[in-house]
C-alpha cells in the first residue's frame, strides 16, 4: 500500500479551513462594528463630560473671583469697625489720664444715673474715694459721645482703687463688682497697651462679647486704671450678612479654635461646628486649614459626606488685620453649577440623539452580516464532517486500544496500517506496553520489600512506645502529686524518651532525655540510655551521682559518638523538695502557686557520653502545694512553621501562662495545641516530648 504522510492530510484540511477563515473574518468584522459603536458612545460621553467640566470650571472661576471680592470687602468693613473701636478706647483712656494727671482742672461731676452706673470692689472705702470718683465723673461726656450712634454696647472705666463706672446698656444689679479681677483689666495691665480680649460671656448677662481695653497711668508712671469698650458679637451679624449673591451663601467669623463666633443672621441651620470637626480630621484639608488660620485670602472646595449636611461647598476665607479672626463663607456647589448643568443637559440631548442614529445603522449591518455567516457556516459544516470522519477513524481505533491498556490489559497489541505517523505512534505504544509490564514486575518486588521494612518499623515503634509509661494516672493510690507525659516521634521511631517511677515510698524519680540523631540508631541508643539510667537510680544514688555513673557507662563501646541530653529529678513526696541534675538539656519551666511560669535556669553540665572527666552538679528547689514543673525536649522550642520560623523559648512561656489552673494533662494538651497552631501542618523535624508534674502535698 502506498504510504502518505500526515502532512498531506493536513493539506486537505486546509481546504476546509477556508470556511473557518470566513467565520474569523466575520467575527473580526462584527467586532469592528461593535468597537465602532462603542467608540461612538465613548466619544459622545467624553464630549458631554468635557463640555460639562469646562462649563463647571468657567462658572466656578467666576463665582470664586466675585465671592473673594465680596468676602475681602466684608473683612475690610469689620477691620474698619475694629479700628474705630480701638481708637475710641484709646481716646477714652487719654481723657481718663488727663483727669487724674490734672485734678485741679476738674470739678466734681456727679454721674447721670439714667445712663451711667457705679460699682465698688468689696471692702473699698467709698467715703475716702468720693472726691476721686467725683472728678472721674467728668469722663461721662466722652463716654456718652462714644455710645451715641455707634455699635458699642458698653463703655467703662475701672481703677486700681477698686471702683468701676460703666455707661450704655443697663446691667444686671449687683452688690459688688471688682474691675481689677476681670480678664480685660488684667490683660491690659500686663500688656501696657491697648488689647482685645478673646470672646467671653459678658459679666452683666448681655451674651458673647469682645472687649477693647486700654490702660492709663499717673504722672509717675504707675497704673491708674483701664478703660474699655464692650462690643457684642451680635452687632457684627449685619456685616457678614449684607450683599448676599447666592441663596445658599452662609458666612461665619471664626476664632483660632475654629469656633464660629458670628454667623449669618438668617442662617437657620448653623452647622459650622460639624463641618469644622469633619475637615480637621481629613488629611486632604490640611493645607486649607493652614491657609484659614494664617489669614490667607483664597478659596477651595469641600465635600461633607455625612448626616444632614451631605453636600459640596465652595469655601472662601480671609483674615482680619486687627484680631486673629477669619471670615469664612460657604456656597453650595450645586447652586453654583446649576447654569452649567442646564447647558450640559441640552448638549447631552443633541449628542445622544446623533449617537442613536449611528448605533441603529451599525446594528442593522451586524444583523445582515450575521445571516450571511450562518448560511456559510452550514455548508462548511457538511464538508468538514466528511473530512473529519476519514481523518479520525485510525485515531478512534488507537483510543479504543489505549483504554484497554489503561484498564490493565497489558497484553493488548495495537494493529494499524495507515502508513503515516499514527502507525508509528501505535508501534511506540506497543513497545511501551512491553516495558511497562517489566517495570510493574520490578515495582511489585520493591514494594513488597518496603512493606516488610515498614512492618518491622511499626513493630519497633510499638515496642518503643511500650517502653515508655503511658498509663495515666500512673499511681492511682498516690494523691500527693499529679503527673502526665507525651512523646511524638518525628520518624517511625525516635530518640526522645521520658520515664518516671517510685524509687521508694517517699521518692518519685522523673527523667526527660533527648538522644542525638533520629531513626533506628537513636531509638537503640535511647533504649540503652533509659535502661542504664533507671537501673542506676534504683541503686540509691543521687541524681548527680547517677549521671556520673551513666556518663561513663554510655562512653563504653560508643564508637558512633552518640550522646544524650537529660534531666533527672527526685521529688521528695512528703517535703516537696525537688533535687535534680541537668546534663546539657533545655531548662525546665516552673510555676509557683498563684504565680506564672518562669525559667528554672541553672548552669547545665555537659551531655551524657561526652567526656569521662565530666562531673555533674546537683540542684534543689522546694515545691509548695500547687507548684508545677514542665520538662520538655528541644523538639518543642525548635519546631518550625512553613516560613522556617522557630517556635522558641518565649512562645513556650507565653503558651504556658496563657491559661491558669490547668492540670498536667491539660497543660501539655494546651501547649501542644499552641505548637500545632504555630507549625500549621509543617513537617515535624524532631521528636516532641513533654512531662508535667504538679505537687499537691500531703
Amino acid at each position: 500500500m502506498k504510504k502518505t504522510s500526515i502532512l498531506k492530510r493536513i493539506f486537505k484540511l486546509m481546504l476546509s479551513s477556508i470556511i473557518i477563515a470566513l467565520f474569523i473574518v466575520g467575527a473580526v468584522t462584527i467586532f469592528g462594528m461593535l468597537y465602532l459603536q462603542h467608540n461612538t458612545a465613548t466619544v459622545s460621553y467624553n464630549l458631554r463630560e468635557t463640555v460639562m467640566e469646562d462649563s463647571f470650571v468657567v462658572f466656578n472661576d467666576n463665582v470664586r473671583n466675585d465671592a473673594e471680592k465680596i468676602i475681602t470687602k466684608r473683612a475690610e468693613l469689620v477691620d474698619e469697625k475694629l479700628v474705630s473701636w480701638q481708637l475710641s478706647s484709646e481716646l477714652l483712656a487719654s481723657v481718663a489720664e488727663d483727669i487724674i494727671k490734672n485734678p485741679d482742672s476738674y470739678n466734681n461731676n456727679n454721674l447721670d444715673n439714667r445712663l451711667f452706673w457705679l460699682w465698688y470692689a468689696e471692702g473699698v472705702d467709698t467715703v475716702k474715694l468720693a472726691p476721686e470718683i467725683g472728678r472721674m465723673g467728668n469722663i461721662q461726656g466722652a463716654m456718652r459721645g462714644l455710645l451715641r450712634g455707634s455699635d458699642i454696647s458698653l463703655s467703662f472705666v475701672g481703677t486700681e482703687d477698686g471702683f468701676f463706672i460703666s455707661g450704655g446698656r443697663a446691667p444686671t444689679p449687683s452688690e459688688y463688682f471688682d474691675p481689677r479681677t476681670r480678664p480685660w483689666y488684667i490683660e491690659a495691665k500686663e500688656a501696657g497697651h491697648t488689647i482685645w480680649t478673646d470672646v467671653y460671656d459678658d459679666a452683666f448677662g448681655f451674651g458673647l462679647t469682645v472687649t477693647c481695653a486700654t490702660p492709663f497711668y499717673y504722672s509717675n508712671g504707675e497704673l491708674a486704671g483701664v478703660v474699655g469698650l464692650d462690643v457684642h458679637l451680635s452687632d457684627l451679624d449685619w456685616i457678614i450678612s449684607d450683599g448676599r449673591s447666592w441663596e445658599s451663601e452662609k458666612s461665619h467669623i471664626i476664632n483660632r479654635k475654629g469656633e464660629a463666633i458670628v454667623s449669618s443672621v438668617d442662617y437657620t441651620y448653623n452647622n459650622w461646628d460639624e463641618i469644622w470637626e469633619f475637615i480637621t480630621h481629613r488629611i486632604e484639608y490640611i493645607t486649607l486649614i493652614d491657609d484659614i488660620f494664617y489669614g490667607t485670602t483664597g478659596n477651595g472646595t469641600l465635600y461633607i459626606p455625612y448626616a444632614d449636611i451631605t453636600s459640596s461647598y465652595i469655601i472662601l476665607y480671609t483674615g482680619l488685620s486687627i484680631l486673629p479672626w477669619n471670615i469664612v463663607t460657604l456656597i453650595d456647589l450645586d447652586e453654583v453649577n446649576e447654569p452649567a448643568v442646564i447647558m450640559q443637559n441640552n448638549i447631552s440631548y443633541f449628542i445622544e440623539n446623533s449617537a442613536n442614529i449611528i448605533r441603529n445603522f451599525i446594528l442593522a449591518m451586524i444583523l445582515v452580516f450575521a445571516f450571511l455567516l450562518l448560511i456559510t457556516a452550514f455548508f462548511s459544516g457538511v464538508v468538514s464532517n466528511a473530512f473529519a470522519h476519514s481523518l479520525t477513524k485510525p485515531i478512534t481505533i488507537l483510543e479504543t486500544n489505549l483504554e484497554l491498556i489503561a484498564s490493565g490489559n497489558l497484553d493488548t497489541v495495537i494493529e494499524l496500517k495507515t502508513g503515516d505517523e499514527i502507525e508509528r505512534l501505535a508501534d511506540s505504544i506497543n513497545s511501551m506496553t512491553i516495558e511497562l509490564k517489566e517495570y510493574i514486575d520490578n515495582l511489585s518486588r520493591v514494594t513488597a520489600e518496603k512493606e516488610r521494612i515498614g512492618a518491622e518499623l511499626d513493630v519497633a515503634k510499638r515496642i518503643q512506645a511500650g517502653m515508655l509509661p503511658n498509663i495515666f494516672p500512673p499511681f492511682p493510690h498516690r494523691d500527693e502529686f499529679e503527673l502526665y507525659a507525651l512523646m511524638e516521634p518525628a520518624k517511625e521511631v525516635g530518640g526522645d524518651f521520658y520515664d518516671f517511677f517510685l524509687v521508694d515510698e517517699n521518692t518519685l524519680a522523673v527523667v526527660m532525655a533527648d538522644v542525638s540523631g533520629k531513626g533506628i540508631p537513636a531509638a537503640l541508643f535511647m533504649v540503652i540510655s533509659k535502661t542504664v539510667i533507671k537501673n542506676t537510680v534504683q541503686t540509691g544514688q543521687s541524681p548527680a551521682e547517677v549521671f556520673n555513673i551513666v556518663n561513663k557507662m554510655l562512653l563504653e563501646g560508643n564508637e558512633t559518638n552518640m550522646f544524650v541530653t537529660a534531666i533527672l529529678g527526685y521529688l521528695d513526696i512528703p517535703t516537696g523538695k525537688f533535687s535534680f541534675a541537668n546534663a546539657g538539656h533545655n531548662p525546665p519551666i516552673i510555676k509557683k502557686a498563684g504565680a506564672k511560669f518562669e525559667w528554672l535556669k541553672v548552669k547545665p553540665n555537659l551531655f551524657l557520653a561526652g567526656t569521662e572527666t565530666t562531673t555533674y552538679v546537683q540542684h534543689e528547689v522546694v515545691l509548695n502545694p500547687g507548684d508545677e514543673i514542665l520538662l520538655y525536649t528541644d523538639g518543642v522550642t525548635e519546631a518550625t512553621n512553613n516560613s522556617l520560623e522557630f517556635y522558641g523559648d518565649p512562645q513556650l512561656l507565653v503558651a504556658a501562662n496563657s491559661k491558669q489552673n490547668l492540670s498536667p494533662r491539660e497543660l501539655i494538651a494546651h501547649v501542644k495545641k499552641d505548637l500545632d497552631d504555630f507549625t500549621k501542618g509543617a513537617e515535624q523535624a524532631d521528636d516532641i516530648t513533654m512531662l508535667a508534674i504538679r505537687y499537691v502535698g500531703s
